[in-house]
């Protein structure tokens, strides 16, 4: 990489970062670092709270994103540090453009519910009964200091809430995406960090769609979901309470010599029918580490293909848009999915090179 100093590394950062504006008529702005541009509302809505300090740049262009809890459907586009929602129902208030929980879900993706942090004390400065914490003295100026236009005078309290929502864990040192280590904190929609005397926001938009293999943002988006959904099965005994568990004549690790190998698979043998729940998968596939321990690396949904035919649909079953496929030697329609490991033959694919099975 070519190294530049002084004022000329200003200029190309500066200039980097900056936007070609396009025409007037379709307010778009792109940006050349990431190859996105910004349109209508979500450019209108990024230009006036905050821009790029506080959102970042686009990292995918807008998209339709359905959540699979509630079947809800909107108009997103991710940034490097947030998620922009259009909500119709909103429309001609404030609140038609709304702001992605990126800070509960990309810990949520971590297999961490916020509620299980250490409370603040009550009695500690700005504390918030809401949440149970307090926002740290390194962090409460620039949270008052920013928040979304809702018109009030200066920056209101309701504006800043809008805006980061509120915190949802202690203020810790962590090492984060980037591999600083800086005194953090979480908010529900963003992560504090403190760099050097300065804060800075996490790149929460970045890390929401970091799956891996996954480098098309709309399918991103739909395993992140599931990622959230499954991530507490890391650990073996979550996954065991929850009815995930070995089959007889399954319950071994499965390797194809040449190819790869998947792992174990622990099956919830109550899911096994013909219906399909992105959040819900039937297996659980889980890879050895070097002592022997067992962490997730995958998911499969697993469809009965005698009682699927049976019901004549006649095309195959299928989930995140994706069909699923004969497993002939098991009689079951499947789909594998490789939310925490990544797959050089695709993240969608059976068998993973980068895995093998106990000798």
């Amino acid at each position: 990489m070519r190294r530049v100093t002084g004022f000329t590394a200003i200029a190309v950062v500066l200039l980097g970062m900056l936007p070609v504006v396009a025409s007037a008529q379709d307010n778009c702005e792109t940006y050349p670092d990431t190859g996105y541009q910004v349109c209508g509302r979500f450019q209108t809505y990024h230009a006036a709270n905050g821009g790029l300090p506080v959102f970042g740049m686009p990292v995918s262009d807008t998209f339709e994103e359905t959540r699979f809890g509630t079947g809800e459907t909107y108009s997103v586009q991710y940034f490097e540090r947030e998620r922009l929602e259009y909500h119709p129902a909103n429309a001609g208030t404030p609140y038609e453009v709304l702001l992605g929980r990126l800070g509960v879900e990309v810990l949520a993706a971590q297999g961490i519910d916020w509620r299980s942090f250490p409370a603040a004390d009550p009695g500690a400065s700005h504390f918030m009964t809401e949440t149970g914490q307090a926002i740290a003295p390194e962090f409460w100026e620039y949270w008052r200091g920013h928040g979304v236009d809702l018109g009030d005078a200066g920056t209101s309290f309701r504006e800043s809430l809008a805006l980061f929502g509120f915190p949802i864990s202690p203020a810790r040192m962590e090492t984060n995406s980037s591999r600083d280590t800086v005194l953090t904190q979480w908010f529900e929609r963003a992560r504090f960090e403190y760099h050097d005397g300065a804060v800075r926001l996490g790149l929460l938009g970045v890390e929401a769609l970091a799956v891996p293999g996954a480098s098309e943002p709309q399918l991103a988006s739909m395993l992140a979901q599931v990622r959230r959904s499954v991530a507490p099965n890391d650990d073996l005994d979550v996954a065991l309470n929850a009815g995930w568990g070995l089959v007889e004549g399954l319950d071994h690790c499965f390797e194809n010599p040449g190819v790869g190998a998947m792992g174990i698979h622990y099956i919830n043998v109550d899911l096994l029918d013909t219906s399909l729940d992105p959040l819900a998968p039937e297996a659980m596939v889980y890879q050895y580490g070097p002592g022997g321990e067992l962490s997730l690396g995958a998911v499969e949904w697993i469809v009965p293909a005698e009682a699927w035919d049976a019901e004549g649909h006649g095309e195959l079953p299928q989930v995140l848009g994706h069909h699923l496929h004969l497993n002939e030697a098991l009689g079951v329609y499947v789909l594998h999915a490789w939310l925490f490991l990544d797959n050089p033959a695709g993240v969608l694919e059976d068998w993973n090179p980068n895995v093998s099975c106990p000798a």
